[in-house]
């Protein structure tokens, strides 16, 4: 798990130190990226922890991050997107 902007914790050290990248820290564009992707009690918490993740190479470019908030989400967790597109 991590705080949001940040990849200083484990698991996450190790990933960032295996090259991968982030999407949430390195997209062009962020929705809504402050927002935890869980539910807790019927609320997200803003810069709280993110338990899902996208990870990409860094032969990936990261368009845009998404946290997709859901009055009604399909589960306990908020949808999570990104776009990416090859690099090259």
């Amino acid at each position: 798990n991590s705080f949001w902007g940040r990849t200083a914790a484990s698991p996450m050290a190790v990933l960032d130190d295996a090259g991968y990248l982030a999407a949430d820290l390195f997209a062009t564009k962020v929705t809504n990226g402050k927002y935890a992707s869980t539910i807790d009690n019927g609320k997200t918490a803003k810069n709280r922890y993110r338990v899902d993740h996208v990870f990409t190479s860094r032969d990936v470019r990261i368009a845009e991050f998404e946290v997709r908030l859901a009055s009604k989400p399909p589960s306990d967790h908020h949808p999570m997107f990104a776009t990416l597109s090859l690099v090259g």
